[in-house]
């Protein structure tokens, strides 16, 4: 009995989270959005991939602790606002383009990808991608908690768009303060 259970254990590394959903008769949950920030690329990728901070903008999240990094691979463990959950993720930066986050054990399982979009210089699509479902008694709730997902995942997108384009107008508004500066002082 125990080896069989092993062997399932060992089947689900070769599948996907989402694939393992599928054929285990899950049900997913996904959700997509996304918002235009008036901010270079660089200034969105500061924040999105500064992981340890991610609880000032995703307010589901109330504390994450990193176990290893090795390059842009993050082990980690968050604590959810929800009644302390702790879940296990994986993050994979793919630096000034995406976070990949993958949810392996607790109750939420699946991804969940941020990605950057140039659209001009200084502005930026912000996309947030879930594929998800939900463990134990809480697949009951799937409905619930997609809803609340989906209202965290826009109350995030807003308060990254705030902080992003609040830096990038002190730094413009330096620049041009500066400027005026120079042009105002004669040339000695």
């Amino acid at each position: 009995m125990q080896q069989s259970a092993k062997a399932r254990l060992d089947w689900k590394k070769f599948f996907s989270p989402r694939a393992s959903a599928l054929l285990l008769g899950k049900k997913l949950v996904k959700i997509k959005h996304s918002i235009e920030i008036n901010a270079s690329k660089d200034r969105v990728w500061e924040i999105i991939s500064d992981l340890e901070n991610e609880p000032e903008y995703w307010y589901g999240t109330k504390d994450t602790r990193t176990i290893s990094r090795n390059g842009n691979v993050v082990e980690r463990e968050i604590t959810q606002n929800f009644r302390n959950h702790k879940i296990l993720q994986k993050a994979v930066l793919h630096p000034k383009n995406s976070v990949e986050i993958q949810y392996l054990k607790g109750l939420t399982m699946g991804s969940k990808i941020i990605s950057i979009e140039p659209l001009e210089e200084n502005k930026q699509r912000l996309n947030v991608f879930w594929d998800i479902h939900f463990e134990g008694i809480y697949k009951l709730a799937t409905p619930m908690i997609k809803g609340h997902t989906e209202k965290g995942t826009i109350g995030a997108l807003s308060r990254i768009k705030q902080v992003a384009e609040l830096q990038s107008g002190q730094d413009s508004t330096n620049k041009e303060a500066v400027g005026q500066r120079e042009k105002a002082q004669p040339n000695t």
